[in-house]
């Protein structure tokens, strides 16, 4: 192979870029020629510190990359976190609405003593029994009980509420307050309710057995937060008619 060959062959034999045979041919010209080993020599020295440059700048956009593809994954894990927390919270979160007399009201309705599991005796609508339950009940022993209604439609999605019987002085009060919530997915995305009625906890555990006696019972709303209730004693529960709205009151 001849050195102006050689020589032009130098510089990718240098960087590893030429092929198994013609590297070969170079090694042995290069050990019968003084000349093309120095060129070879100097070639080396000049490409050494340019390749080791290149590398570094090669390993530089690497990390580059890799950390701008770290950043941009953090960025959608936290864009979805977010998501999910906003979208948990609207679905979640209720807020208290204020009384409305022009569609909020109580009724009376009969109840029938039914035994459910565990032979715990339950006071059910009559209206809502199934002809088996219906069929094992004398109706003969109905009672007359008192439920808060929405009686046109609405947009609340769910009903709060918490009864307690408490001593006032020497009479027995059956203390009750409701209020009807409605989550923040409702306000952006409203469903109507033609009709709702619930007892929810107005009764407790009074109705949870056959042996039923009316009481003097007070039902008021007051929109509050409801979580809490249970831990307020007598007198704070009892005081907090102060800010409610009475809608019933009777023996019951």
């Amino acid at each position: 192979m001849k050195c102006c060959i050689v020589r032009d062959l130098l510089p990718n034999y240098i960087e590893g870029l030429t092929s198994e045979e013609a590297n070969v041919e170079i090694r042995a010209h290069l050990e019968g020629c003084e000349s093309c080993r120095r060129a070879c020599v100097l070639m080396s020295a000049d490409l050494t510190p340019a390749a080791a440059e290149t590398g570094r700048r090669i390993d530089l956009l690497k990390r580059f990359r890799r950390r701008l593809w770290e950043r941009y994954a953090a960025i959608a894990l936290l864009t979805a976190a977010l998501f999910t927390g906003l979208l948990l919270f609207t679905k979640n979160y209720r807020t208290p609405l204020p009384y409305d007399p022009g569609c909020m009201t109580t009724e009376i309705y009969q109840a029938a003593p039914v035994v459910q599991r565990f032979g715990i005796t339950h006071w059910k609508d009559v209206g809502s029994l199934t002809h088996t339950q219906a069929a094992e009940q004398s109706l003969t022993g109905t009672i007359s009980l008192v439920r808060l209604v929405v009686t046109k439609p609405a947009q609340w999605d769910d009903l709060s509420s918490c009864g307690r019987t408490i001593q006032r002085g020497d009479q027995t009060v059956r203390v009750v307050y409701h209020c009807y919530t409605r989550t923040l997915w409702d306000r952006l995305f409203p469903a109507r309710l033609d009709r709702m009625t619930s007892t929810g906890d107005i009764y407790g555990q009074r109705l949870w057995t056959a042996e039923y006696t009316p009481i003097w019972t007070e039902i008021y709303y007051l929109p509050t937060d409801y979580r809490r209730m249970e831990q307020l004693s007598d007198a704070a529960f009892d005081a907090l008619k102060e800010d409610a709205v009475l809608i019933w009151e009777g023996m019951n």
